[in-house]
């Protein structure tokens, strides 16, 4: 690999040398292969990411072998990628991998910018109130969860550009820091009680102030 190959590449090499070097030594030709021909291109392919209730069961399935020629890569949303494929099986079918890894699979520009509108639209109400201070990581995760493989990049910007048409320039308020009420004060505030006068007990009545400055009063005069 001549020194023009792309820096992302370099960091690929770099991350499967560091976990061949570890636990993956009989895979470093085929790791290497893939991340030269620009197959595997990203640290979610090479690395995979983690969701909610994945575990292996068995060699995949022709379905998802089917499923990663669809330029959505929704459908591989519980797949594994190089990392852990390699964990759990032996690689008998290159195509197989492949597809676990998400290799082909293009997401065009046009379906982030729809994910980006749709899921805009859905908190809209929100995003006019906060304005530029709404948090957009969750609307981000909702649209990788739609396009596993695509641009992580390309959705922030979508969703930057889209937000900015929304709202227009910012304004002075925009560009102050949001204030954050530390949760230890607000319970003070909360658990604050107002102290009242001491109850009598047993019949006994307590007197004010002003009724003993009275009686002292009279004592003197007596």
């Amino acid at each position: 690999m001549g020194s023009g190959a792309p820096k992302s590449r370099g960091t690929l090499l770099y991350q499967a040398a560091v976990r061949v070097m570890s636990d993956m030594s009989m895979h470093q030709d085929l790791l290497v292969d893939e991340i030269a021909s620009d197959k595997i291109q990203t640290a979610l392919q090479l690395e995979g990411a983690p969701t909610a209730g994945r575990r292996a069961r068995g060699r995949p399935s022709g379905r998802l072998r089917r499923a990663s020629s669809d330029a959505r890569g929704g459908a591989l949303a519980s797949s594994a990628a190089a990392f852990e494929y390699l964990k759990k099986y032996e690689v008998t079918d290159l195509a197989e991998f492949e597809a676990y890894c998400g290799v082909g699979v293009k997401v065009p520009r046009e379906d982030i910018q729809r994910a980006v509108a749709a899921q805009i639209e859905l908190h809209k109400e929100t995003i006019i109130t906060e304005r530029y201070h709404y948090s957009i990581g969750p609307l981000l995760a909702k649209v990788r969860e739609q396009y596993k493989w695509a641009d992580g990049k390309v959705i922030k910007e979508e969703a930057e550009q889209q937000i900015a048409a929304l709202l227009g320039p910012k304004t002075a308020a925009d560009l102050e820091p949001v204030k954050v009420r530390s949760p230890r004060a607000a319970r003070g505030r909360a658990g604050t009680k107002r102290h009242s006068p001491p109850r009598p007990r047993h019949g006994v009545r307590i007197r004010s102030t002003e009724e003993e400055g009275a009686q002292g009063q009279g004592a003197q005069h007596a």
